[in-house]
């Protein structure tokens, strides 16, 4: 069986993928020998983040992920693999997106409340320097703080913009908020990496031409621009210990209890 717009988003006309068996091309087949379960399931996300931390070309030393989730774990994972001396930065706002929509009713996903201390020393023993929780202002003030940067506060009440920023923000997030928190982080020229999934969102846009940055999608994974495949790339990781992920699978239960 083969899914049909798998890639459309989700809707009840995406095809399924719940056969016993389906058809692939013997280029998509990834050995797994070595890798163990708790590993080899994070063989899809961790392609994935790969795919995005390649749509930077260097140039800098300064980047920013916002979001703490498996995605955003697995990015600063990948981005300390390729980049052995870069400064990462972990951005947490724990807020709801959806409260300015919703007001009170806005209630915040099960993940956020299980964050704590503990969650923010494994994300910076994977390799993040620091994990700050905050407001997008608050967060803004910290990395103002970290670059020496000056906090620019514009007409009509809306974010400060530093002016001098970070050099790359990958947002794992993909909301309007994390969106805007990221071009608002960047020096002119810089790079904002679109890694999460969203549906339609405004921000302002503006700071793009006006700072001259660039903004770029990441989506899933394939072959990258040295020809190697992502998944190959990703396999030989999962079969170093030195990649350091073994924390990421937190619980594991038996099929029986998926619902």
């Amino acid at each position: 069986a083969l899914c049909s717009g798998s890639s459309i988003g989700a809707s009840e006309r995406t095809g399924g993928g719940w056969s016993d068996g389906f058809l692939v091309h013997e280029d998509m087949l990834v050995p797994a020998d070595g890798i163990s379960d708790q590993r080899g399931v994070l063989a899809e996300p961790a392609a994935s983040t790969l795919h995005a931390a390649l749509r930077w070309t260097r140039r800098g030393d300064r980047a920013v992920v916002i979001g703490c989730g498996a995605l955003s774990r697995l990015l600063v994972a990948t981005l300390r693999r390729l980049h052995a001396d870069l400064d990462i930065t972990v951005l947490y706002d724990a807020r709801s997106p959806y409260r300015p929509r919703l007001g009170r009713r806005a209630r915040r996903p099960g993940y956020v409340s299980a964050l704590h201390d503990a969650d923010f020393a494994a994300i910076r023993a994977i390799g993040a320097a620091r994990v700050w929780r905050g407001s997008s202002e608050q967060l803004l003030q910290q990395v103002a703080d970290l670059v020496n940067a000056r906090m620019l506060r514009p007409d009509g009440g809306a974010l400060p913009v530093l002016d001098r920023g970070v050099d790359v923000v990958f947002d794992c997030r993909a909301n309007p908020a994390s969106t805007e928190l990221g071009l608002r982080l960047l020096r002119a020229g810089g790079t904002l990496v679109l890694c999460g999934r969203s549906s339609r969102h405004d921000a302002d846009w503006s700071l793009v031409w006006a700072r001259e940055l660039t903004v770029c999608g990441a989506a899933l994974y394939g072959r990258e621009p040295t020809g190697r495949r992502t998944f190959a790339v990703v396999r030989e990781w999962l079969t170093d210990p030195a990649f350091p992920i073994d924390g990421i699978v937190t619980h594991r239960f038996p099929l029986d209890e998926y619902a």
